[in-house]
C-alpha cells in the first residue's frame, strides 16, 4: 500500500497568504517541504482522503493523477476539508474518465447533503452518508470510521485504511481520542502507519478538540501501551504549523527523537505486508 501526503498544513496554508509571521515568511524564502497545502491523503491511486482547494495544485506539483480514484472519504464538511463547489465543477471531466467506473464520495450527514445539492444527479457520481465505527469493504479496501474527537460536524471523521496486511491510521482535525474509540482501535489488528494531525504546533493544544505535539506524544504511549501498533509502526505528523516559527528541519530535528517523522506536501510512505 502506497500512502502520499497530498496536502501537509491545516486549514491555513504554508505561509499564510497574509501573515506577517516571523514563521510564514521564512517558509516562503525558503520553499521546497516548508510549502503547505491543505491536509489529504491519498492511498494507491484509487482511494482519497478530503478534497481541499488546493487538490489541483497537489495533482500537477506532485506528479499525480486521479483517472483511477474510486473512493473519496471527507472527515468533515467544512471547506478545507471538502471544497465540494471545486469537484463538482469537475464533474463533465469525471464523466469521461476512462475506468468506466462511477465516483463513490463517503461522509457524514453534513458533507453528503452538501454534495448532492451541489453535484445533482449524476450516473458519474454516488454519495454515501457512513455512521461512526462502521466498516466499509471497498475493492482491496476495507476502511473503519472513527468518531474524531471535533467540536464542528455531529460526525466528525477519522479512518483506519486497510489492505490485506496493511493498516494506516488518518487522524487529523481531532484531539486525543475517547474510551470508546481507544476501545476500538485495541480490538483490531496493530497499525503500520499512523498520520497525526499537530494544529497547535509545539504547544499544548488550547481545548479538547485539537492536537499539539504533547498530545502526540500521549496519543503514542497510548497506542503503545494498549498494543495498538509495534515498534515498526511509521508515526507521521502533518498539519505542521509555522506558529511557532519552526521549519520542516527545525520541527525534524524537534520530534525524530520521540519517532516521530514530519510530513510534507508529497510525502510517501509505502507500507509491505507483515
Amino acid at each position: 500500500m502506497k500512502i502520499t501526503v497530498m496536502g501537509s498544513a491545516g486549514e491555513t496554508t504554508v505561509p499564510a497568504i497574509f501573515s506577517q509571521k516571523h514563521g510564514h515568511q521564512r517558509a516562503l524564502e525558503l520553499g521546497d517541504k516548508d510549502i503547505r497545502s491543505r491536509s489529504a491523503l491519498m492511498v494507491d491511486s484509487q482511494l482519497k482522503i478530503d478534497f481541499p482547494a488546493d487538490t489541483f495544485h497537489q495533482v500537477v506539483t506532485q506528479g499525480l493523477e486521479l483517472q483511477q480514484l474510486k473512493y473519496v472519504f471527507i472527515t468533515r464538511s467544512s471547506y478545507p476539508n471538502f471544497a465540494v463547489e471545486e469537484m463538482a465543477s469537475m464533474l463533465p471531466f469525471i464523466q469521461e474518465r476512462k475506468n468506466g467506473e462511477h465516483l463513490r464520495i463517503f461522509g457524514n450527514l453534513e458533507s453528503i447533503e452538501k454534495a448532492r445539492h451541489t453535484f445533482g444527479q449524476s450516473a458519474a457520481v454516488s454519495f454515501h452518508e457512513i455512521q461512526p465505527f462502521q466498516v466499509l469493504n471497498l475493492g482491496p479496501y476495507v476502511i473503519h470510521t472513527l468518531k474524531a474527537a471535533n467540536n464542528g460536524d455531529v460526525n466528525p471523521f477519522n479512518y483506519i485504511v486497510r489492505k490485506g496486511r496493511t493498516s494506516v491510521l488518518y487522524a487529523t482535525d481531532s484531539g486525543l481520542y475517547d474510551d470508546r474509540n481507544w476501545k476500538y482501535l485495541k480490538s483490531g489488528s496493530a497499525l503500520d502507519a499512523v498520520v497525526l494531525g499537530c494544529l497547535h504546533g509545539a504547544r499544548p493544544a488550547q481545548n479538547a478538540h485539537r492536537m499539539g505535539f504533547p498530545e502526540l506524544k500521549k496519543f503514542k504511549e497510548n497506542c503503545e501501551s494498549l498494543g495498538i501498533t509495534t515498534p515498526l509502526t511509521r508515526w507521521v505528523m502533518t498539519q505542521v504549523s509555522a506558529s511557532d516559527g519552526f521549519l520542516h528541519e527545525e520541527w525534524s530535528a524537534l520530534v525524530q527523537p520521540f519517532g516521530f517523522e514530519v510530513a510534507f506536501d508529497g510525502m510517501k510512505v509505502i507500507l509491505t505486508d507483515r
